[in-house]
């Protein structure tokens, strides 16, 4: 079983406080991943597959995911990005954008929409 699949079948497992079995042993084709039930008595068949937003994704990967980004400033700032930032153009300018907010005593900015 795949790691997608055995994080699908513990978040199902935690969130229905069902007991979760797989179900796919490879035996036939086109087998369903996870069941909750028996072979027999099936509740719910689970199919697992991963469709994910390559753009958000990327922007995760290059950003976000290698942690905070730490810069000189008075306060703590959260930044929210749209999905298809340029991160290398952010890390950039985003130490002197909230520079000039704390200069101007702003605690929070908005920005363009």
């Amino acid at each position: 079983m795949s790691t997608v699949e055995d994080w699908a079948k513990q978040i199902v497992a935690n969130e229905l406080g069902e007991i979760v079995e797989v179900h796919d042993d490879g035996s036939e084709s086109g087998m369903y991943d996870l069941r909750i039930g028996s072979k027999n008595a099936l509740e719910y068949a689970i199919e697992c597959v991963g469709a994910v937003d390559p753009v958000a994704t990327e922007t995760w990967n290059v950003g976000p995911a290698k942690g905070p980004l730490k810069i000189n400033s008075a306060g703590d700032w959260i930044v929210s990005i749209k999905r298809s930032a340029n991160i290398k153009s952010l890390n950039r300018g985003i130490a002197n954008i909230i520079g000039q907010c704390e200069d101007l005593g702003l605690t929070a900015y908005s920005g363009p929409s």
